[in-house]
């Protein structure tokens, strides 16, 4: 069977890169500690010393990117809030309450929408190009005998982390982070195996991309946040006359 592709990718994930730089020291070390057993219990204790300052320096590596997240996310929310103070003062489309009201109006409805798997209610709050991505990839699940899963979801906040302002205003993008309460998965019947998601009720923070069309913004394209990797993409961009 083909690997089943999961629709809204994880952006920022730092999972391979942790394995990578950590899975050989711990691998090496206890391999060292096995072979200590055997030769002397001076060794043995020493290696496993190591393992618990290796089993110490990972849970501060992990904690320490947590606060590198957290700021640079809130520097990115500072630098959009500037900008779009300046864009809504010209064009009320870009005002950011607008935009709160019209995310919150579209998050449930979407969610709802793709664990049903038809998206046709909500067509004409896509843009062309989400909607065709979308319709292709559920067509897929459906002919691979998947199942979406939507049990719980709740809206929590919305906050603008990027913005792409053009003076040809149909090339204008805004970015929004977005704060749910979810239990969205996707699983693969016939294996077993969870394409997307996770099978539980957690927050999660998404990014979402809008467009802007003739009467209001438009989804076009959401990605799950993995780190605050994700928040490097997020461009903020004002074109001058």
């Amino acid at each position: 069977m083909r690997r089943l592709r999961p629709i809204h990718r994880t952006k920022g994930d730092p999972a391979p890169a942790i394995d990578h730089w950590l899975k050989w020291p711990l691998a090496v070390l206890l391999v060292l500690f096995v072979v200590a057993l055997f030769w002397a219990r001076e060794q043995a204790e020493t290696l496993l010393f190591g393992l618990r300052l290796l089993e110490f320096g990972a849970a501060l590596a992990v904690l320490l990117a947590a606060a590198y997240g957290g700021l640079v996310y809130q520097d990115q929310r500072r630098l959009a809030a500037r900008e779009i103070a300046q864009s809504a003062a010209a064009d009320d489309f870009w005002n950011p309450e607008r935009l709160r009201r019209r995310v919150e109006s579209l998050a449930e409805p979407y969610w709802r929408a793709v664990a049903a798997g038809d998206i046709v209610p909500l067509a004409d709050c896509l843009s062309e190009d989400w909607r065709s991505y979308l319709a292709e990839r559920l067509a897929a699940w459906r002919m691979n005998r998947t199942r979406p899963v939507l049990l719980d979801f709740a809206f929590r906040d919305a906050t603008v982390v990027g913005l792409q302002d053009w003076l040809t205003a149909h090339r204008d993008r805004v970015t929004v982070r977005v704060d749910v309460q979810t239990s969205f998965h996707v699983s693969h019947l016939p294996s077993g195996e969870l394409v997307e998601g996770i099978a539980t009720s957690r927050p999660e923070q998404q990014l979402w991309t809008l467009a802007r069309g003739e009467q209001d913004w438009l989804i076009a394209g959401i990605e799950v946040v993995g780190t605050a990797a994700a928040y490097r993409d997020c461009v903020v961009f004002r074109e001058s006359a």
